[in-house]
């Protein structure tokens, strides 16, 4: 199926040289040794998003970008589990590569919003086959993320979070359950490009993965795909965060490993990040 191109950028990709050497030896000493500061996680919980996005506007082949995203899981499980356990004695969490780590907590994670971040950890987590971190994301209720959030969520906010949960479960009501959030994410309460774009394409699409129907996984896919597109696209936003569509990579990575293999091809999807096992 013929996909749209990726997003043009108006930086060049030489330009992204010196900060992929940057971010990379920044994480590599944050993130690479046995204890880790929950302070500073939401931090390089972004590095990590942003590190991954760049290496892959710069090179979808990147074997770079699956370390970045399982930091991105990895730092997104540190920082909510931080601000969630009660007390400050340290926790462990898990690391790349099926390590654990120390997580100290003599402050709190700065500048946490699960809205965005247990999001992207959860997909990252998918993508990058770190069960571990999915599950201590996953095992999160969407009330305890709201009190622990710093802004006041957006509106869909409790509508993807259990839908995302119930899904990577693998609950057995998750597929109609998925279905449901989709219409409450496309209506008119909703009528925003977010929930429209994103957040509507990428309920349905793990729908279709749980029916195990591939020719209606991949209209799906399709469909998510274009509309991750237009999102980014349009407007003038040239988000290099867009650079990788998240939700339907880690869908089809999901998909492809209850064997549902998605014949749609894109650079926002890279083929060997869903086949990576």
């Amino acid at each position: 199926m013929k996909t749209p191109p990726r997003h043009e950028l108006p930086s060049s990709r030489e330009s992204f040289a010196d900060s992929i050497e940057s971010d990379a030896a920044e994480l590599e000493l944050e993130l690479g040794g046995p204890t880790w500061d929950a302070e500073w996680m939401p931090s390089f919980h972004r590095t990590a998003l942003n590190h991954s996005a760049i290496r892959a506007y710069v090179n979808p082949a990147d074997p770079g970008i699956a370390h970045a995203l399982e930091l991105v899981a990895c730092a997104a499980a540190a920082a909510h589990a931080a601000a969630l356990t009660p007390g400050t004695d340290p926790i462990k969490a898990p690391a790349p590569g099926g390590r654990q780590v120390d997580v100290v907590r003599t402050a709190r994670p700065r500048e946490l919003q699960p809205a965005s971040q247990w999001r992207t950890g959860v997909l990252a987590a998918v993508v990058s086959r770190n069960a571990d971190a999915l599950h201590m994301l996953t095992a999160m209720r969407p009330e305890d993320l709201l009190r622990i959030s710093r802004n006041p969520p957006p509106a869909w906010f409790d509508v993807e979070t259990r839908a995302l949960s119930c899904l990577f479960r693998r609950e057995v009501d998750a597929a109609d359950r998925l279905l449901e959030a989709v219409q409450l994410a496309g209506s008119e309460r909703m009528d925003q490009d977010w929930p429209r774009d994103i957040v509507a394409p990428e309920l349905e699409l793990g729908a279709r993965a749980l029916q195990s129907d591939v020719e209606k996984f991949d209209v799906a896919m399709l469909h998510a795909l274009e509309r991750h597109h237009e999102y980014y696209a349009g407007d003038g936003k040239d988000d290099f965060l867009g650079q990788l569509a998240l939700a339907p990579l880690a869908i089809a990575a999901f998909a492809h490993d209850l064997g549902l293999i998605t014949g749609v091809e894109s650079d926002y999807t890279p083929r060997w990040l869903i086949e990576r096992i």
